[in-house]
């Protein structure tokens, strides 16, 4: 059996959210949150959990379905959270503001934090945050 495709997810709850709207009448559109954004919303709370803690120097990210590495006080911990290709994909999305990622390499600075990294689906997208 074959899992549906990210496309066809995305505009299955979109069908769901606008068909709620019209049966309850007092919601708008734009503010039900799909399936998809609450799941980002929840990863970008852990990795903004894990970058405040102190000690924090680095978040690395090596790809699809592997754990990440956590530099703390001069440290490498492996943590218990790992990330889908999709799941990489939308925290790079929130990571560079935009709904479209054109920029397959990239690098950004934010605040006291440079994330770099890069979109692949053949090789595996990761990314890199170090804290500055």
């Amino acid at each position: 059996m074959t899992q549906p495709s990210y496309e066809f997810m995305q505009e299955f709850t979109e069908e769901i959210a606008k068909n709620y709207a019209k049966l309850k009448g007092k919601f708008e559109i734009e503010k039900i949150l799909t399936l998809n954004q609450l799941e980002t919303e929840k990863l970008i709370e852990k990795i903004e959990t894990i970058i405040k803690e102190q000690g924090f120097q680095a978040l690395e990210c090596p790809g699809p379905r592997r754990f990440l590495i956590i530099k703390k006080n001069n440290k490498l911990l492996l943590s218990k959270i790992s990330l889908d290709e999709l799941e990489i994909q939308e925290l790079v999305k929130s990571f560079l503001n935009t709904q479209k990622i054109d920029e397959k390499v990239f690098k950004i600075k934010r605040n006291n934090l440079t994330i770099s990294g890069i979109i692949s689906e053949s090789a595996g997208s990761r990314f890199l945050i170090i804290k500055s």
